[in-house]
């Protein structure tokens, strides 16, 4: 009996050291809110903020840091407002949009939930009259997808043309079909796989969104 107790002792000891004892919930195990992620391992939640609107939060599990995607919020004369498009496990498009008395602004973008990273899809400014108030902007998407890593594809559509951009996971542009408007129906865009596949003209059409 005696020969037992020092190693029930070194057991005591091990569980009772410090350091030993389990890890507090981080952030983003406590992020509280219905789970709009898909996958097991992020969370996206949508919770109520003190400018009559709603925040989009995500993260990725078990300690990933918690990142907001976007911010809604009504002030009467200017409202900001977000709409989550597409989840593809942690990666996510996000649109987002900006009216006032004076402007209208929208927005399309895709977030990475692990590293907080964002690029710009789409921007568009418009004028209550009608006058572009940004003539940078890249236009008006018409579809658009992206992939699990972050690659995504999207019909732009600018004045009299419509592009098939392809995306890189850093956000770099590549035009896959340039045509007007009326060529492209936005319905037929989709991607299979790696692989954006449209009809230009009634004819069928596809690339690959991965850079050669």
């Amino acid at each position: 009996m005696g020969r037992c107790l020092p190693a029930v002792l070194v057991a005591f000891a091990a569980i009772t050291l410090p350091g030993t004892a389990l890890a507090a919930p981080s952030k983003c195990q406590r992020l509280e809110g219905r789970d709009l992620a898909p996958a097991r391992s992020a969370k996206l939640v949508e919770r109520p903020n003190a400018d009559d609107g709603k925040d989009l939060l995500g993260c990725v599990l078990p300690r990933g840091r918690v990142h907001t995607l976007a911010a809604g919020s009504d002030h009467y004369t200017t409202v900001e407002s977000y709409s989550v498009e597409q989840i593809a496990g942690r990666v996510v498009l996000v649109g987002f949009s900006h009216s006032s008395q004076y402007a209208s602004t929208r927005s399309l973008t895709v977030h990475h939930l692990r590293t907080g990273r964002a690029y710009r899809v789409t921007s568009q400014c418009s004028m209550i009259g009608g006058e572009d108030c940004a003539p940078g902007g890249s236009g008006s998407s018409a579809a658009a997808f992206v992939t699990e890593k972050g690659r995504a594809v999207a019909l732009i559509q600018r004045g009299s043309a419509a592009t098939v951009t392809a995306f890189s996971t850093l956000g770099t542009p590549r035009a896959l079909e340039h045509a007007p408007p009326a060529a492209i129906p936005a319905e037929s865009l989709h991607l299979a796989g790696n692989l954006a596949v449209w009809t230009t003209a009634g004819v069928p059409r596809s690339a690959s969104i991965v850079p050669g």
